[in-house]
């Protein structure tokens, strides 16, 4: 959907409800339209996912656990090398 065709009162509370800005009572009012108003649950469930994709497209991977021990190794090594001898 994602198309502007919201209850025009609820178009700026979804967002601020996905993003837990609201107060517990407007919470409350935002869900129980959501579940009576296929429009804006169906907009609300669109956005939901989106935000899902892209903090997955954005989320760093993880190195290897073999880089970890090259480079930890690495620093011992250079650690040793580096040390001045008092």
């Amino acid at each position: 959907m994602i198309d502007g065709s919201l209850c025009p009162h609820m178009s700026s509370r979804i967002d601020q409800f996905l993003d837990d800005e609201l107060d517990e009572t407007t919470a409350e009012t935002v869900r129980q339209h959501l579940l009576e108003c296929e429009d804006c649950s169906t907009e609300a469930e669109a956005w939901v996912v989106i935000r899902h994709a892209v903090k997955r497209a954005y989320e760093p991977d993880a190195a290897p656990a073999s880089l970890l021990e090259r480079i930890t190794a690495e620093l011992a090594t250079s650690d040793k090398q580096e040390t001045p001898a008092i």
